[in-house]
């Protein structure tokens, strides 16, 4: 069993990892039983993700939701102000704990309660966030002892988007969570920088307790990515995949691209910007702002098998993590999927869990998020080696680190050692 919250139609990075995880999990043995929401809406939402799952045989139970949500047709929700969404976010995170989603958990413990029941369940992979995900699964370990497998994508008490309105909140929600790593079988984390602190956090934790799988990219994806998604006009092309929350921001790359027009003002006809995925007001406000309406190329959201093919034919992809609380934990899937496309990175990081993951990544350079002039000048060094047809390309090494048929293989064999096999004989217990 899968408890995930996220799941197609919802295009999100945890909503892409449960998919790819039912995948290879069913490749390797598994037979995937995802349960998860009926979502009321979305500010995205990928049909041909959810056709991929049905393709996949992946068997899935959704709670109860509203009559009208994202399966039917409900209408997706616009991109809010960044500061109203955090906000509205760490509102109700007053009265409910352990997040906004608490109310989940009975309607998901329903469902998982009656399929544990049904004798076929084996192992419960529950992912977070959000971590109400988390304290439902523990529930289900408590009540049946089935083999639990804690699926970190991001820290529960460190990430940027924990908020902890009093030293109540985040007392509450540290017991939770000391509750529910003391009794998982396996606690699985997308870096090391989650690892050191849940081992730091709770001194029963080892090691060997976590273990660390990072996203990954399917393979499969890359061979489909055939057809050129641009127009004929040929330019120097700088990527990047998805929206604009929490720690990431555009701003110090929009300020270096205009950094660039200023040096190199011919290569305005012969530079672009694609933003793939929604732009918000103050997003669309930075693009003016710097002077980059006419390089600016945002076709809005795609779905997830057209944004491979976004990455499959630019030159150059980048991402940014803007440093501050919780910096140090984030590691987005786009940066897997960036390495699936064997393309030259540039990563706008703070020291942390993702500048750590691509230190063995050959064509990636890093530059401090808000040093504008260096990120400038490294956007000149990748244009100066597009002109020369010399911009590099992975190795084969580096990228298979990020392979999912490699990854998630040797997850599946530590999942193995959980399994509880009957025996069809009985060993004497008393003399």
């Amino acid at each position: 069993m899968i408890l995930a919250y996220d799941f197609p139609p919802v295009s999100s990075a945890g909503a892409v990892r449960v998919v790819k995880f039912s995948k290879y999990f069913k490749t390797l043995g598994w037979q995937p039983v995802v349960v998860t929401n009926t979502p009321k809406s979305h500010y995205f939402r990928d049909n041909l993700l959810l056709d991929e799952c049905e393709k996949i045989g992946i068997e899935v139970h959704r709670t109860k939701g509203p009559s009208s949500n994202l399966l039917n047709g409900s209408k997706l929700k616009s991109l809010p102000n960044e500061k109203y969404r955090r906000f509205n976010r760490n509102f109700q995170r007053f009265w409910r704990l352990p997040d906004e989603h608490k109310g989940w958990i009975r309607k998901s413990l329903r469902i998982a309660s009656e399929l544990i029941e049904g004798g076929n369940i084996e192992a419960v992979f529950a992912t977070a966030p959000p971590f109400s995900v988390l304290v439902a699964a523990n529930e289900l370990k408590e009540k049946y002892n089935i083999p639990l497998i804690a699926d970190y994508r991001d820290s529960w008490l460190h990430s940027a988007s924990s908020f902890f309105p009093t030293g109540y909140h985040r007392l509450r929600n540290q017991k939770m969570e000391a509750e529910l790593v003391k009794n998982a079988d396996l606690i699985v984390t997308v870096n090391r920088r989650i690892k050191e602190y849940l081992i730091s956090e709770y001194d029963f934790l080892t090691h060997k307790d976590i273990h660390i799988t990072h996203h990954v990219f399917d393979p499969d994806d890359f061979k489909n990515a055939a057809v050129n998604p641009f127009p004929e006009k040929k330019v120097f092309r700088i990527t990047h995949i998805g929206s604009f929350f929490d720690l990431s921001s555009p701003e110090y790359f929009m300020s270096a691209a205009g950094k660039v027009l200023s040096k190199r003002p011919e290569l305005r006809s012969k530079f672009e910007l694609c933003f793939i995925g929604g732009l918000s007001r103050e997003n669309l406000s930075l693009i003016q702002k710097y002077n980059l309406s006419d390089v600016v190329f945002n076709p809005g959201y795609v779905s997830h098998e057209e944004a491979i093919r976004y990455m499959v034919f630019s030159d150059v992809l980048w991402f940014s993590i803007s440093s501050g609380k919780g910096s140090d934990v984030a590691s987005p899937l786009k940066l897997s999927e960036y390495a699936g496309s064997g393309k030259p990175i540039i990563a706008c990081l703070p020291d942390g869990a993702s500048k750590q993951l691509l230190k063995d990544y050959d064509p990636a350079k890093i530059a401090d998020p808000e040093d504008a002039e260096l990120i400038s000048e490294l956007v000149l060094e990748f244009y100066d080696l597009y002109e020369r047809r010399m911009i590099p390309k992975a190795s084969d090494r580096s990228v298979m680190k990020f392979n999912a048929e490699n990854v998630i293989k040797d997850l599946v064999k530590r999942i193995e050692f959980l399994r509880y096999v009957k025996t069809d004989f009985q060993v004497k217990t008393e003399l």
